[in-house]
């Protein structure tokens, strides 16, 4: 029931930019994503202590690249954000077998042109 799918967990965020000691690091949240046709959505508590609710579309750039591009609710000025989140992927499995399909996702959320900070946004995933 799970095959083809990517279930993953959002743990935390290192931010950098003016204001980055302002915002929270700590970012639990869940995503689900379809290997086969790219379709990712998830929920995460955002930077600003806000839910953030997202939808987007993953596409592999490379055997350890991807990049994400959808929007996502719950910042100031939009309603609907514009997403665009490449990542690098490090699968566990390499370093031990035992964790088959486990990966830890590490995302690079560019800074916002107007304010805000940008960062390195860390998640663990399940591959199905």
């Amino acid at each position: 029931m799970l095959e083809g799918l990517i279930l993953g967990a959002h743990l935390a965020t290192f931010h950098v930019g003016p204001d980055a000691g302002e915002l929270n690091s700590f970012n639990p949240g869940v995503y689900i994503s379809s290997q086969e046709t790219g379709w990712t959505a998830g929920y995460y508590h955002n930077s600003i202590r806000h839910g953030s609710f997202y939808v987007g579309k993953t596409f592999r750039l490379s055997q350890h690249w991807d990049i994400t591009l959808g929007g996502v609710t719950g910042y100031y000025k939009m309603p609907v954000a514009p997403l665009i989140v490449p990542s690098y992927r490090i699968g566990l499995d390499e370093l031990d077998p035992s964790l088959r399909g486990v990966n830890l996702r590490i995302g690079i959320l560019p800074k916002p042109r107007t304010h805000g900070s940008g960062g390195l946004h860390l998640s663990v995933e399940k591959k199905w």
